[in-house]
């Protein structure tokens, strides 16, 4: 009789040592330089232009002015959507296309 064994049964049939060397080679790779700059890649073409109110310093994006500035994204995202004031303690919007 065959049976078609799923990919939850091969994963619970492995010993505990290989799914925790797989698990970190997933990691590994999540983390690793190329993926980390297809993702910076991706955020550089998706990325809305943002500007400074105080500086008028203009940044190609959140995340670029997050890593510039040395300020945490996700409160900068915050100033720039509205739910915040201030990050860093600066003023921050998103730059507007006929700007």
């Amino acid at each position: 009789m065959n049976r078609t064994i799923t990919l939850i049964e091969r994963w619970n049939a492995l010993p505990p040592e290989e799914r925790a060397r797989r698990i970190a080679m997933l990691r590994k790779g999540y983390n690793s330089q190329k993926t980390q700059a297809k993702m910076k890649k991706l955020a550089k073409e998706r990325g809305k232009p943002i500007v400074c109110l105080e500086t008028g310093e203009v940044y190609e994006s959140v995340s670029a002015a997050a890593e510039k500035l040395g300020i945490p994204q996700s409160n900068l995202s915050s100033v720039c959507n509205g739910h915040r004031q201030t990050c860093g303690g600066n003023h921050f919007r998103f730059l507007e296309e006929n700007e």
